[in-house]
């Protein structure tokens, strides 16, 4: 497959500074995205994974890329999910979440993300993919299904800052950036792919 690369620049900047930062990306795009790591960079990555059967599946594939897991939820402030993710970022590694996750609904974030951001002053880095010849799947997250394609796009988006601040406002105005730039992300990856085929 023929992949397009778009911002890739931007983890790249981040390891090289030694700063750490929150990867996310919709539950439903999950298929290729341990590969947009594997282009990225070799720094230990860490993923957010619920305890559910399906999540433990996961973790078992990902686990062939190298790709650590930790299990649980960042939904709640005192969760252990979220104190292991906090230890990570603390020490300048990388954490993966699936902001829609586990359960929905599909292509809401939710504040967990943005909790740990502030926790650990670590801004968040969306990515999104998309391929030629795919099948959006009838499951709560509209799983898109890669099938071998002849070309494919992995892109980093534009970084949001961790919130400064913990009131209300805040932190939903951080929420609202990241849901709309991971919409943004996936709208013109699968418009890519469209005008390509």
């Amino acid at each position: 497959m023929r992949w397009t690369k778009i911002g890739f620049e931007i983890p790249s900047s981040y390891i090289h500074q030694n700063k750490s930062f929150i990867v996310c990306f919709w539950h439903g795009r999950l298929m290729m995205m341990p590969y947009a790591w594997a282009h990225a960079q070799k720094r230990p990555f860490h993923m957010l994974i619920s305890g559910h059967r399906d999540g433990k599946l996961i973790s078992k594939v990902i686990s062939y890329c190298g790709i650590k897991t930790i299990e649980g939820s960042s939904t709640h402030e005192g969760s252990v999910a979220l104190k292991q993710m906090v230890r990570i970022l603390k020490n300048k590694g990388t954490v993966g979440i699936t902001p829609d996750g586990p359960k929905g609904p599909c292509y809401k974030v939710k504040m967990g993300i943005v909790m740990a951001s502030y926790l650990t002053q670590s801004d968040i880095l969306p990515a999104t993919f998309s391929v030629s010849s795919s099948k959006i799947l009838r499951s709560w997250d509209r799983f898109l299904w890669a099938f071998p394609s002849k070309k494919g796009i992995l892109i980093w988006g534009e970084p949001i800052s961790a919130p400064k601040n913990k009131d209300p406002e805040t932190f939903e105005k951080v929420r609202l950036c990241v849901e709309n730039e991971l919409l943004r992300l996936k709208n013109f990856a699968d418009k890519s792919m469209e005008n390509s085929s």
